[in-house]
């Protein structure tokens, strides 16, 4: 006897339609590989190594969790799981939710590193489910970790029949292991397409009671660093579902209606480069400030003693902290007071003339620079001397 989802959901039929993906698509795919390796192979001093992998978890977490209505802020979650502030009781389910999706992650994290491999297993998504219903209320008919016995739905759009469920995940486990990754170096790309595939197939299948979206996001995001995507990267497509929640549900939907994936794939796929693309910037920026610090160490060495000491400390301060205006009489402490010496004891027992002095030796040695209206600020742009020279297409020449 044929299967009922045959005629109920034709289009979930473990065909990738890449036929039908549109050359854009395609580019982007490979503009996603490039920028993954090239933040694969970001080396970053290991506190803002820490800080980058800390704010895109906690985005990451607050994305997966806000789609499916929590309220809570991304400063709520990252107080709730350091323990510095306890969710009140009233709200105590939606930090529930949000330690589950972190354990979840943590959990698979884990694994991948202790048995790299790619493969999806029906167990593991069940495992998934499982957890990020722990704990938390739900209706009778739902059991977390355990495919539906009932029909279930999201708006209009009703999940596959539930005598199907188990064999359409079985099924889609070997679909997603077995999928063809082409050699060449393309490997980024074809981890994106099978994991958005995975994704919007739990989606379509719907296989439990409960949490198929944030299982789906989970299943999602484990492909991708299974499949060596750098951690930071792996939560962008969650990041970017969440800002775009209404076009989410409306592609999802777009997908079944029109019986393949292709518009899913690119709506995701875009989206991630747009994430990738901020998330470089963030990191470049980072580059520049260590090589600006660089810089700094071979014009005013640790060696040269304290005035060589003191102007470099002052210069990172400026750099990280803006613009002085010379033209006042600013004294150390007023400068410690607003956040600009962080080495406060350099200037704390010297004279205002001693500060004048080294910012007019600093603007003399092209390390600090004039504004139109006489304030001083530190000339960080020197490190994009070391750029590779290139025509810069937008200028008006």
């Amino acid at each position: 006897m044929p299967r009922k989802h045959l005629s109920s959901h034709p289009w979930i039929d473990f065909l990738t339609h890449s036929e039908k993906y549109a050359a854009q698509t395609w580019l982007l795919l490979g503009e996603a590989s490039s920028k993954i390796e090239h933040l694969s192979r970001a080396a970053l001093r290991p506190d803002l190594a820490q800080k980058l992998l800390q704010i895109t978890l906690v985005k990451g977490i607050q994305a997966t969790t806000a789609i499916e209505g929590n309220t809570l802020s991304e400063t709520e979650i990252q107080d709730h799981l350091s323990g510095l502030k306890p969710v009140p009781p009233s709200r105590e389910y939606l930090g529930q939710e949000v330690s589950n999706v972190r354990d979840a992650l943590n959990q698979a994290m884990r694994e991948a590193l202790a048995t790299p491999q790619t493969r999806l297993t029906t167990e593991e998504v069940c495992k998934f489910n499982e957890m990020v219903l722990r704990n938390l209320d739900h209706e009778d008919h739902v059991e977390p970790g355990h495919f539906r016995l009932a029909a279930v739905g999201v708006s209009d759009y009703l999940g596959a029949p539930a005598e199907d469920v188990e064999f359409l995940t079985d099924r889609l486990c070997h679909w997603i292991n077995e999928m063809d990754t082409p050699s060449g170096g393309h490997q980024y790309s074809f981890a994106l397409i099978r994991a958005i595939l995975a994704h919007l197939y739990i989606a379509w299948i719907h296989p439990f009671g409960d949490g198929n979206g944030r299982t789906a996001r989970l299943v999602e995001w484990k492909i991708l660093v299974a499949s060596g995507v750098p951690q930071p990267a792996a939560h962008l497509l969650s990041n970017f579902y969440n800002k775009t929640r209404t076009q989410y549900y409306r592609e999802l939907a777009k997908a079944s209606k029109i019986g393949q994936p292709a518009s899913f794939v690119h709506y995701a796929v875009a989206g991630f480069v747009d994430e990738i693309r901020a998330q470089l910037e963030e990191v470049w920026e980072q580059h520049y400030d260590l090589t600006w610090r660089a810089v700094l160490h071979d014009a005013y060495p640790e060696e040269d003693g304290k005035v060589s000491n003191r102007k470099r400390h002052l210069l990172i301060d400026l750099a990280d902290h803006g613009i002085i205006d010379e033209s006042r009489a600013i004294s150390p402490k007023q400068l410690g007071r607003i956040g600009l010496l962080r080495f406060g004891a350099d200037y704390g027992r010297l004279s205002n003339q001693t500060l004048s002095n080294d910012l007019a030796d600093m603007l003399k040695e092209g390390f600090l620079a004039n504004t139109h209206d006489g304030r001083v600020y530190a000339q960080r742009s020197k490190v994009l001397a070391f750029l590779p020279a290139r025509v810069d297409p937008q200028l008006d020449i």
